[in-house]
């Protein structure tokens, strides 16, 4: 099976008789190789090709594809993932059994990855327009609202993803499928392209393409305002962000829009964000990073707990004054007497530098 795999990028013998196994290679390809094998399966690929609903499905399967798990993001975070777990042990693989080095496996990934990213970003598009005469369109949705838009083949698409673009080919019919969170789905909304959209309220929508489109699913939280109080521990330690904007001064309480936000902490000068604290909410994805999401249903306090980083001001001065200067972790200071703020429990190197052959250092004086 793995040899299999990598065949796909042109590493392996081509038993099949493939015609071109190159990045630019036409998708179309393998309906022309007969039947290798005897097994039947590109004839009976190719007969349910000559029916326009498979071909449709097909053809937007393959889109789905190119803009999710073959799409050049995708590709090669999956490269990235897998030889960094590979990676340490490939010294000791090849001292082992011998049959390659360390170097020509990074060479072997190298050309994955050129393969990947030359064909991923246009020939997949490309080898499909040439291959069945159709045009590739971008598609663009937008989740206005707690809901996802379902699209065949892609990861649910929700408000945190929008806007999310696609490319998919015109005439060839796409079902959108609106899915509620919470609340209800208010209808889909075309803001740009020639789309046209029988009944909005039908949260199943089937579109054929005539070229570049945007599409909005707008959904109602139905739910209602709930006053919530913000508060930051120590105080001035940070802020609360809530979609963007500040909440404070803290403690603060604010009528808040029921349903899904976004919540940032954010810290000041020697203050390191800890962890959140709520009475009712859930901080997701987690209660100690300081940017996540929260659904409001109830009245809540909800508190963004920071740590002060030990620290400590100091003054610096030379007597008698310009006798010479001082160095503070190899850093000349510009005048004297100096004054700042440093982190505490680490060490400082002090270094004294006279100023002629008429200035020796005596001690210091703290």
């Amino acid at each position: 099976a793995l040899w299999d795999m990598d065949a796909t990028f042109g590493h392996y013998i081509n038993y099949t008789g493939v015609p071109d196994t190159s990045p630019g290679a036409d998708p179309c390809n393998p309906e022309g190789l007969n039947d290798p094998g005897g097994q039947g399966h590109v004839p009976i690929m190719n007969a349910l090709m000559e029916n326009d609903d498979f071909l449709a499905e097909y053809i937007n399967r393959f889109a789905s594809l190119s803009n999710s798990y073959f799409s050049c993001d995708y590709m090669n975070y999956l490269v990235d993932s897998m030889t960094g777990v590979i990676d340490p042990e490939m010294t000791r693989q090849c001292e082992r059994w011998g049959g390659g080095t360390y170097n020509g496996w990074q060479d072997a990934v190298q050309e994955m990855r050129d393969f990947i990213d030359e064909r991923c970003a246009d020939e997949i598009v490309e080898g499909m327009e040439d291959c069945y005469d159709i045009e590739a369109v971008n598609l663009t949705l937008i989740v206005d609202g707690l809901g996802t838009i379902e699209l065949q083949g892609v990861a649910p698409v929700t408000q945190a993803d929008s806007p999310w673009e696609g490319i998919y080919y015109i005439e060839i019919p796409i079902e959108l499928e609106a899915l509620i969170d919470i609340g209800v789905f208010l209808g889909w909304e075309v803001i740009e392209g020639d789309v046209t959209i029988d009944d909005p309220s039908n949260p199943i929508l089937t579109v054929s393409l005539t070229g570049p489109a945007t599409i909005v699913a707008h959904f109602d939280s139905n739910l209602d305002p709930q006053m919530v109080m913000f508060d930051v521990q120590p105080e001035e330690a940070g802020e609360i962000l809530l979609d963007a904007i500040p909440t404070g001064p803290y403690p603060n309480t604010v009528l808040v829009d029921g349903g899904l936000h976004l919540i940032e902490a954010v810290e000041n000068e020697w203050f390191v964000f800890d962890h959140w604290e709520t009475v009712n909410a859930t901080i997701n994805p987690d209660e100690n990073d300081p940017e996540g999401s929260l659904f409001v249903l109830d009245t809540d306090t909800i508190t963004a707990v920071y740590t002060e980083i030990p620290h400590f001001d100091i003054v610096v001065d030379v007597q008698p004054a310009n006798a010479g200067t001082i160095n503070m972790n190899g850093t000349p200071m510009a005048s004297y007497p100096w004054s700042g703020t440093v982190e505490g429990e680490i060490d400082i190197n002090f270094e004294t530098i006279p100023a002629d052959q008429w200035s020796q250092f005596s001690h210091w004086e703290v």
